[in-house]
């Protein structure tokens, strides 16, 4: 019996540091629905086929975002749904996000946006610093201005070549220490066949920049 009560009293010890060490990491919040803040820029196709959209959160808020594309075909009947999602919008950011999966026979398709208060706390867009280098490939410096560690930062880039999408393409870096910088190294834009895609201009998006202090 009283090597039972003894584990019982361990178990409740743990749960109870547990619980305090998770608790740490988490801030309530008030959850606002910002879908109707959300504009489309621009979208297009790659020479790969897949989907890019653009869009600009125009809220004051810190957002996560899910991107939804609906494709119909010559009946109008949906052959399938595809999201993208990215988490720690920052208030009047531009982001750029790619479908993959766009399916065969399609004849049309509908983008819509769902946005809410980010479950990330914590996020930075305005206060990290975006420098692009080009030489064979381009190169984005996103430096980290603040006094904390970054847990994550996502960037894109779209190739253009005459106001049209070619090309795309995105990549992450984890724990951006301050007053460092994520590098991102972009692949050119290719075809189907692995050829190089020919573009008159790029952009940079920084997607994503946060600190894993969730909210609940």
């Amino acid at each position: 019996m009283k090597k039972i009560i003894s584990l019982i009293i361990v178990v409740m010890v743990l749960l109870t540091f547990t619980g305090c060490s998770f608790e740490k990491n988490k801030v309530s919040r008030k959850v606002v629905d910002y879908s109707k803040k959300i504009t489309k820029v621009s979208e297009g196709f790659t020479k790969q086929n897949n989907f890019i959209v653009v869009a600009k959160n125009n809220s004051k808020a810190n957002i996560d975002l899910i991107v939804k594309v609906d494709f119909y075909d010559i009946n109008d009947s949906l052959i399938s749904t595809e999201n993208a999602y990215l988490n720690g919008v920052g208030p009047k950011a531009e982001v750029a996000v790619q479908i993959a999966n766009v399916p065969d026979g399609y004849s049309r398709y509908e983008i819509s946006f769902k946005a809410e208060t980010s479950i990330y706390s914590k996020t930075f867009y305005n206060e990290v610093e975006l420098t692009l280098k080009k030489d064979f490939t381009v190169t984005a410096e996103v430096k980290n201005n603040t006094k904390e560690i970054i847990n994550y930062i996502s960037a894109a880039i779209v190739y253009y070549k005459d106001n049209v999408i070619v090309g795309y393409d995105s990549n992450s870096v984890s724990d951006v220490k301050p007053r460092e910088s994520a590098i991102f190294n972009f692949y050119q834009p290719n075809d189907f066949e692995y050829n190089e895609v020919e573009y008159d201009k790029y952009k940079v998006y920084i997607n994503e920049t946060y600190s894993y202090i969730y909210t609940y």
